[in-house]
């Protein structure tokens, strides 16, 4: 992540895209988690005839202002400045999920490179610019226990996007990864649910 930034990220996703279309040959349902929700927005805006339906997430829309506010500060830092300690910031909770083994079995990186961070502050400011434009029918599931991402964020993706099928899960017992936490089953079977629903005839 201190190598790339977004458009880098969103080349990898598109390129997944295009091997699986060209497999199954028809349109494609996407799943996005966090940063990869707003991948499938992306995508979504860019090849809106080939996406069937999105499941989004633990979307990030905006972060939280104290953490934006330490991108920041540390972005106006000069270049030489920002080696060692610097340049990334440290994540002291691990991984975000209420189940403890879940966790042990999903480390996290220790820090995060602040490189990547500033550059996905800017694809989330992109993304909310153009949320009333993706009209594919949407998911969007969220925890209000989530400690990375505001559930405020949930509720202002949901209420942004531009398509006319837009439905909503707020789980109450997960953290973050939602879809390895204790609420998973519920995830899936929501999101297979809402897909199949969505399936065009």
């Amino acid at each position: 992540m201190e190598a790339t930034r977004w458009p880098d990220w969103f080349a990898s996703a598109e390129a997944a895209f295009h091997t699986l279309r060209n497999r199954v040959g028809g349109p494609i349902s996407i799943v996005g988690f966090s940063m990869g929700g707003l991948l499938a927005l992306k995508l979504a805006l860019t090849y809106p005839e080939h996406i069937e339906a999105l499941a989004l997430l633990s979307t990030p829309m905006r972060l939280r202002p104290s953490q934006v506010r330490g991108i920041r500060l540390l972005g106006f830092l000069p270049h030489q400045l920002r080696f060692g300690p610097l340049r990334a910031i440290p994540k002291w909770r691990g991984s975000d999920v209420s189940d403890a083994s879940v966790r042990q079995a999903n480390p996290c990186l220790p820090v995060m490179p602040l490189a990547g961070l500033e550059s996905l502050l800017q694809i989330m400011a992109s993304m909310r610019d153009q949320l009333k434009q993706v009209r594919a029918p949407a998911l969007v599931v969220h925890s209000r226990q989530d400690h990375t991402v505001p559930i405020a964020d949930g509720f202002a993706l949901a209420d942004g996007l531009g398509s006319s099928v837009v439905e909503r899960l707020w789980l109450d017992r997960s953290f973050h990864l939602v879809g390895v936490d204790v609420e998973s089953l519920q995830v899936v079977e929501t999101v297979s649910a809402f897909f199949g629903r969505c399936k065009r005839r």
